[in-house]
């Protein structure tokens, strides 16, 4: 094995009581790999799913996928991932692990991946997915509930069209208003757009709201902002608990 690899990490801790919640311990998980690994991160996002009473959750039902490049092995980056979650494991959690290179994605994973945004699934059919297209998922945990959000974060991820930037460089630590151009510099975002999808020039200045919150379109960091009653622009604000 040689050359520079893409990865994906996908995790769902299902945030029961205590638990360190599925953002935590991918931001976690994430500096863990870089250092232990030498691998070096693209970044953490959040997926959404359905919010039901029928699936367990703490507050939003979502799942993290992180992305990482390097010389490693999906078995290796498992195996130190695996024993990292089960490491901080707390009882009553399901947390799911998926490891994979984007290309062994298939269109029915993806599928699988848009369809928890808008139904119950099955444990069952995760796990036949997996087994079918031979894709790294394990139960780390409880009722293994969260092999669901793992490989369906993984999958939405590889689209390239989803998913809120939780983790990347600089976007938790902004403060105050600055350029587009220097918020670009600062953490790797792409593009600032409007209400309306326009595109915001580089010297128009926004209020970053403590943190910026970019989001995976189209294969780009987007930054969407709001229209503020004095007509600048501000970053929506983060909700409570959404990156838990």
């Amino acid at each position: 094995m040689s050359g520079t690899r893409r990865f994906l990490v996908g995790l769902d801790d299902t945030d029961y009581g205590e638990s360190i919640g599925t953002g935590a311990l991918s931001r976690e998980l994430n500096l863990f790999l870089v250092r232990r690994l030498g691998l070096k991160s693209h970044g953490i996002t959040r997926h959404q799913f359905l919010v039901h009473p029928d699936i367990p959750y703490t507050s939003h039902n979502s799942s993290a996928c992180i992305e990482l490049s390097g010389e490693s092995s999906v078995e290796t980056i498992a195996l130190e991932a695996r024993q990292f979650i089960e490491y901080l494991f707390h009882p009553g959690a399901d947390p799911g692990l998926c490891v994979v290179t984007p290309d062994r994605i298939p269109p029915d994973c993806l599928a699988f991946g848009h369809r928890a945004q808008n139904e119950v699934l099955k444990k069952q059919e995760a796990i036949d997915l997996a087994r079918e297209h031979r894709l790294y998922l394990v139960e780390l945990g409880g009722t293994g509930q969260g092999i669901i959000g793992a490989l369906c974060g993984c999958a939405l991820r590889s689209s390239g069209n989803d998913g809120r930037f939780i983790s990347m460089r600089g976007i938790r630590e902004l403060q105050g208003e600055m350029t587009v151009a220097q918020l670009k510099a600062r953490t790797g975002i792409d593009r600032v757009v409007d209400e309306e999808g326009g595109e915001l020039s580089e010297d128009r200045l926004v209020d970053t709201t403590g943190g910026a919150r970019p989001e995976l379109t189209q294969g780009k960091i987007v930054q969407p902002v709001l229209i503020r009653d004095d007509g600048g622009f501000r970053v929506p604000k983060r909700q409570k608990g959404e990156d838990k």
